[in-house]
């Protein structure tokens, strides 16, 4: 019965190699190095969040605080799937 219970290993079947976790383990990390790439330049040429915005006249259209509570506004309703008029 013990026979019965233990798998049977076939000689010529070989486990993995070394070099394919060592090559998946390249892969996720360069992976990964890319994004945080790609993020690290997404927020440093993100454009400058002007402190107030006048019009010709000199009055105050809108201001950074407006800006940030209308950012949050827009992220809390998920608007970013309506698309553009």
């Amino acid at each position: 019965m013990d026979e019965v219970a233990q798998p049977k290993v076939d000689p010529e079947i070989l486990p993995l190699s070394k070099w394919w976790i060592r090559s998946v383990l390249i892969v996720m990390l360069l992976g990964f190095a890319g994004l945080i790439a790609i993020t690290n330049l997404s927020y440093r040429n993100a454009p400058p969040i002007p402190a107030l915005v006048v019009d010709s006249d000199g009055h105050a259209l809108f201001t950074r605080a407006q800006i940030g509570s209308g950012q949050a506004v827009f992220l809390r309703y998920g608007l970013m799937d309506n698309g553009s008029v």
